[in-house]
């Protein structure tokens, strides 16, 4: 390859390569290579080509497809971004949020608990010393406590027997006997041994036991007839009821019939049912209609509503068009006056460039400096591969040796968790494996914790239950001592109480009946000693005495008797009292031996029961026990399960990343083969190679960085001389535009009249808008009510129908739930009347008995009288010595007074206080386990690391978004740039085209030709364009395909690719024309060749042409006016084979050229 200074290089790559080595040595690309600089015969002339062909060359000249791939794949990494940003978003929000909010309320959840934890602590301390005071106090008390009762029990005891000996005092009626007791008692037992006497008792006998049956039976009947008298009374209520409920439900239907209209023969049911339906009909008809209507009043305020929104967009539209329209003409304004300023500049920019053309001139070739830095750079390039392929098998090495290093470290450190978790050691997939034992472990967990939660749960219910009963057998135990205390003051034994009652009531029994005819036989012996003296005869048998001396006997007999009685009397009375004492005593502690006899036997029961609950109670706390060191022991394998889960991943990835490490070694050392090393080598000697590698690379970058140095200040002076042409062109298109400027500002201006006056019709039409919307609104409220109204007055009526309805049925259930039977009535009637009968026929014996047994009973008359005047010494003398014990007892008992209500005091506060402390040890529980529960959960991965997770995912939100941020800021920019870049390019094409056109041209019907772009409608951004070829004819723009003359197009499509090359090739000035005068005449080809003459002219010093063509006289027009140094010709021989010579002359022979 030839380079400007005659020095060849040679470029050894495929095809493909070849050609792009082509462009970039001449810094095009491969649309402007192909269709400006070298462009075939048959596209010649593409500028006048149809649009679409024409749009798509310039589009690949402008590089549109690239730049619209940017974009997209600017756009899509965006779009990729935006949806990292969501997806963070929704993990921070759904997940992480969480996390924390969970943490912080744990947190917060266990300070608060440990709180109440102390706080109940401090509580409990203080209750368990004021338990153990209340205790002291209680003992004390109830040492007290039992004297007191001791001294209540002897004196309610003696207040008993007072009493007693006191009421049985009221209760004799007899005369003071005079005497005393001895004589009283020998009288007593005289009348009682009297045979009479024993006759009286016996019938006396015979009529208690028939007047004790005649009772049973009365109170039979009277229980029998009060049964009978209660289904009487029920049966009448039942009755009465079924009567109302009639009244109510006959005042119900009429109720109905009169508010419903139903008339008296109709069925009251159907009536209604036919109501209910007729209703929900017209209620259904109501909806259906008003449904129709609101939805087409809807309808019509929905269309009301867009109509209006319609304008008022369409308004607010053409504002903005109009403040819009209002700035461009400022800004044309301000350029108008900008562009007279223009042509001062333009000399001065002539004479920098002229100035900066001869500096470059001189400089060494740019070529030649740049083939140096390439040179430099491939040298670079080659040694930094050796280098970088040297320093990834080193850090290949380095990198292995430090994952083994890690992956040692690790497993030794979580060597001793495995071997507890596995018996099997694992060697991969410790998360994978560990997550399974995780999961099985906390099932593990969950059963312990459930099975050891209800066997406490159970214990503690088996331990209430202990509780209870031995407090009850405490209690028992307390009352049957209490009980036999009382029973031993007696002086008797709790088991001997009955068996010593039912003796003590026969022998009082036989005294009573004893005393009773002792007493009667007082009067009968009396009216005796009357009757034998006046009769002289047996007072039994009524037979006659033989002489004075018999009667005497018997008179003397019988007042012995009668003075005995007394005496008899008095010994019976003593007898009865003391027995009836006794008896008294014995009765009052029946109750406490029949209520001791229930406690005791309770209390075995009670004893076994506590037996059985301690075994059940040591049962579950063994089993309690078991659980607990089960659950302990998952705990610690589910906690060390957890602590390992984090050092399972990283051992997973330690593995990865050792083995990745090991392949990027052997990866490394294979690609040692493109460099003359040994992949054998140690690490040093790589280190050594590097070391040597970066000294060579440090002496070709001082090289490099001269020559760069030096291309750079070329490429400065090159550049600034472009920017001054470039500024040139604008001024020089600048001086083109106040026409084009004031023709867009009248434009302009007409458009916002048109949008002032569209404007006008908006606010025209928008009041009448307006007042249609409120039309329909207050319509469809207006219908809204009128439904709502309706509505409302079927569901009242519904609503109290069905309140009528739904009485008038419970009603008629409650008639039907009550059923009558009047035989029933009858039949208990007349066992009413049968029970009446029989009990009066019962009283009627009763009373005849009892009349009988009064009749017997006064023949025992005496002895009773001096049994009750023994009885009543005897207890006069009792009841003064009982009186003075008892005096002496309640004094004791007085120094006691309110110890009973300090004991209850102190007993109510203990209870209180042991209640307290149950609470607080209950309440303490759940706290204990909700702190641990907490304290777990805040070592689950998730919660522990909640807060660095979210901070990192925050941030990378925030990164991510500030990057899709600057890659939206990047879009607009570079599309702002491509339009300004695109406007600026067309700009010098344009300029270049009227300077050529005006230059070369040398007609006077065209004035000048443009290149014209429109942007494309519908496109994002403005980034695509229509182009097309105008030429401007009497100040008009005229499209130019199909009405310009081949010459003229031939000339305007040389002219635009001179335009293109110089804008899109500045660094490479030349033009290829293949066969331009194709199909021209005579006259068109001389002008053809006029033209490419003023051209070269034009660009003597920036256009390098080259032209290919058979036209003889087109060569000749041009060798004579550019007069180049060789003319070369391409010919074939006899065998096919082209040959290209060099010509010095047109006519003359040329040399062959290799």
């Amino acid at each position: 390859m030839a380079v400007k200074d005659g020095k060849e290089t040679s470029v050894s790559s495929k095809v493909a390569d070849f050609y792009a080595q082509v462009m970039t040595r001449l810094g095009v690309n491969k649309a402007v290579l192909d269709y400006v600089i070298f462009c075939h015969q048959e596209e010649s002339c593409w500028p006048l080509s149809e649009p679409k062909k024409l749009k798509d060359r310039f589009d690949e000249i402008f590089e549109v497809s690239e730049y619209v791939e940017i974009m997209d794949n600017i756009k899509a990494q965006r779009k990729v971004l935006d949806k990292r940003v969501i997806e963070l978003d929704n993990e921070i929000q759904n997940h992480l949020e969480g996390y924390v909010l969970r943490s912080n309320a744990l947190h917060t959840e266990i300070a608060e608990d440990t709180k109440k934890q102390e706080q109940i602590n401090k509580e409990l301390k203080k209750s368990d010393d004021k338990l153990k005071t209340l205790e002291k106090q209680i003992a004390e008390c109830n040492v007290k406590k039992k004297k007191l009762d001791e001294l209540k029990s002897k004196i309610e005891i003696k207040r008993t027997r007072v009493n007693g000996k006191e009421e049985n005092l009221s209760s004799i009626d007899v005369p003071d006997y005079n005497g005393n007791i001895e004589e009283l008692q020998q009288e007593l037992a005289e009348a009682e041994s009297k045979k009479d006497y024993q006759e009286v008792k016996k019938k006396q006998e015979e009529f208690d036991k028939e007047i004790a049956r005649i009772g049973v039976e009365l109170r039979n009947i009277v229980s029998e007839s009060a049964q009978v008298q209660r289904k009487i009374n029920d049966l009448e209520v039942q009755r009465q009821r079924k009567k109302d409920i009639e009244g109510e439900r006959d005042e119900l239907i009429e109720r109905i019939r009169k508010r419903y209209s139903i008339d008296a023969d109709e069925d009251i049911e159907e009536a209604m049912n036919k109501i209910k339906e007729d209703k929900e009909a017209q209620r259904k008809e109501i909806m259906d209609s008003s449904k129709h209507e609101t939805d087409q009043i809807a309808s019509d305020l929905s269309a009301a509503n867009i109509a209006i929104a319609n304008v008022e967009a369409n308004k607010r539209s053409k504002d903005a068009d109009i403040t819009r329209l209002k700035r461009e003409i400022s800004i044309i304004k301000r350029d108008i006056e900008q562009i007279g300023a223009s042509a001062e500049r333009s000399s001065k920019l002539e004479k920098e460039i002229a100035k900066l053309e001869s500096q470059l001139s001189g400089e060494e070739s740019l070529q030649a400096l740049e083939k140096e830095f390439l040179d430099r750079q491939v040298a670079i390039s080659k040694t930094k591969s050796e280098i970088e392929e040297f320093s990834k098998v080193i850090s290949a090495e380095h990198d292995f040796a430090k994952k083994s290093d890690e992956l040692k470290s690790v497993m030794k450190k979580s060597e001793k968790l495995l071997s507890e978790l596995f018996t099997t050691p694992i060697e991969k997939n410790f998360n994978r494996q560990l997550s399974t034992l995780k999961m099985d472990l906390e099932q593990s967990c969950k059963t312990a914790e459930k099975k050891h939660g209800d066997l406490e749960k159970e214990t503690f219910k088996i331990t209430e239950k202990l509780n209870q009963l031995k407090l009850k057998n405490e209690f028992n135990d307390n009352t049957v001592k209490q009980s036999q205390d009382q029973i031993s003051q007696i002086g008797v034994e709790p088991d001997e109480v009955k068996d010593k009652l039912d003796k003590i009531r026969m022998d009082l029994r036989e005294y009573r009946d004893q005393l009773g005819e002792k007493q009667g036989s007082q009067f009968l012996y009396k009216k005796w000693e009357e009757q034998i003296a006046k009769e002289k005869n047996c007072p039994l048998c009524e037979k006659a005495c033989g002489s004075a001396t018999d009667v005497q006997k018997l008179v003397t007999k019988v007042k012995k008797r009668h003075a005995d009685l007394p005496s008899e009397i008095e010994e019976l009375n003593e007898s009865v009292a003391k027995f009836e004492i006794q008896e008294r005593n014995l009765t009052q502690v029946l109750p406490l031996v029949e209520k001791m006899e229930k406690l005791l036997n309770e209390t075995a029961e009670d004893l076994e029961e506590i037996e059985k609950v301690e075994k059940q109670k040591a049962s579950k706390e063994k089993e309690k026990e078991s659980a607990r060191k089960k659950l302990e022991e998952a705990r610690k394998k589910l906690d060390a399960a957890k602590n390992l889960l984090g050092d399972a991943k990283l051992l997973d990835k330690l593995i990865e990343d050792k083995t990745a490490a090991k392949t990027a070694v052997e990866t490394a050392r294979e690609n040692l083969s493109d460099f003359e090393v040994n992949g054998e080598w140690t690490l040093e000697q790589f280190e050594e190679a590097v070391d040597e590698a970066q000294g060579k690379m440090e002496t070709l970058n001082a090289e490099a960085k001269k020559a760069d140095g030096k291309v750079k200040e070329i490429r400065a002076k090159t550049g600034e001389l472009q920017k001054l042409k470039e500024e040139k062109l604008k001024i020089g298109e600048k001086a083109l535009q106040p026409a084009i400027l004031t023709k867009s500002k009248e434009e302009k201006e007409t458009r916002i009249q048109e949008c002032e006056d569209e404007i006008i019709k908006c606010d025209e039409q928008i009041p009448a808008l307006k007042k249609n919307q409120k039309s329909l609104k207050a319509d469809l409220d207006k219908a809204n009510a009128a439904l709502e109204s309706k509505k409302s007055e079927i569901s009242t009526f519904l609503n109290r129908f069905l309140r009528d309805s739904d009485s008038f049925k419970t009603l008629n259930t409650r008639l039907t739930d009550i059923v009558l039977d009047e035989n029933d009535q009858r039949k208990l009637a007349q066992k009413m009347e049968e029970f009446g009968e029989r009990k009066s026929e019962l009283e009627r014996k009763k009373v005849q008995y009892e009349t009988e047994k009064t009749s017997v009973s006064n023949k025992q008359q005496k002895v009773r009288v001096l049994k009750d005047q023994l009885n009543k010494k005897i207890l006069q003398e009792d009841v003064a010595t009982m009186n003075g014990e008892l005096m002496e007892l309640e004094e004791k008992m007085g120094e006691l007074a309110g110890i009973e209500k300090q004991l209850r005091e102190f007993q109510n506060s203990y209870a209180n206080a042991n209640n307290r402390k149950q609470t607080y040890i209950g309440q303490r529980g759940p706290l204990k386990e909700a702190i641990e529960k907490a304290e777990r959960q805040l070592k689950e991965p998730n919660i522990q690391k909640s807060v660095e997770n979210y901070r990192d995912k925050y941030a990378e939100k925030c990164l991510t978004e500030e990057m899709s941020k600057d890659l939206e800021t990047y879009i607009k920019c570079l599309d702002g740039a491509i339009i300004a870049f695109h406007t600026l390019k067309m700009e010098r094409i344009n300029i270049i085209l009227q300077e050529l056109w005006t230059t070369v041209y040398d007609g006077n019907d065209i004035e000048a030709i443009r290149i014209k772009s429109d942007t494309v409608s519908g496109t994002d951004k403005r980034k695509s364009y229509n182009y097309s070829v105008v030429m401007i004819v009497d100040g008009k723009e005229l499209e130019m395909r199909d009405r310009c003359s081949a010459g003229q197009k031939v000339l305007a499509s040389i002219l635009i690719r001179i335009a293109l090359a110089e804008v899109f090739a500045a660094n490479c000035a030349i033009l290829a024309l293949d066969e331009p005068t194709t199909n021209l005449d005579t006259d068109k080809i001389d002008n053809i060749g006029h033209m490419l003459t003023r051209l070269l002219q034009a660009r003597e010093d920036h256009l390098q042409l080259i032209v290919i063509t058979h036209d003889v006289q087109l060569v000749n027009l041009l060798h004579l006016s550019c007069k180049p140094e060789y003319v070369y010709g391409l010919s074939k021989n006899e065998y096919g084979v082209s040959k290209l010579k060099r010509h010095t002359r047109l006519n003359g022979d040329g040399e062959e050229v290799n």
